[in-house]
């Protein structure tokens, strides 16, 4: 249900890799995404906020993530900036991950997510350090 950041839970070392585990959705409905200003393949071009309706998550995250985009989760009055799409440094490998795409139809009302996605999934894969042209028209 949370994707990569629900699976395998209490194996610390999978936990560890990810850089955070899913620990609920407290909000479903609309919200809005923001690109915290890191330069980064899988991020450039794209408007720096978007609006955004699904699932909001609440993850447990690693500060050591190289965070590029965050949404805001608002409960009883309190305000916490919540990660929602990271990098990092595995080994000698790369991970990516997002929380962004509960449902397939996500990615069509939400062509930024696609192409964040699969950018990310590139990256992470490849280490390409520049934007693709692909299916999702990311360019």
């Amino acid at each position: 249900h949370g994707g990569a950041g629900d699976a395998f839970r209490g194996n610390v070392g999978y936990e560890w890799m990810v850089g955070g585990i899913f620990a609920g959705h407290p909000h479903v409905g609309d919200y809005e995404v923001r690109l915290t200003g890191r330069k980064h393949v899988i991020t450039d071009g794209l408007p720096k906020t978007f609006p955004y309706k699904s699932e909001q998550y609440y993850m447990l995250v690693d500060p050591g993530n190289e965070v590029l985009a965050e949404t805001v989760y608002t409960h009883e009055g309190r305000q916490v900036v919540m990660p929602v799409i990271w990098t990092k440094a595995w080994g000698k490998g790369r991970v990516f991950y997002s929380s962004l795409g509960h449902v397939a139809q996500e990615f069509r009302d939400y062509p930024h997510v696609l192409a964040m996605t699969v950018r990310g999934m590139k990256w992470a894969a490849e280490g390409k350090t520049k934007a693709c042209s692909c299916c999702c028209g990311c360019k």
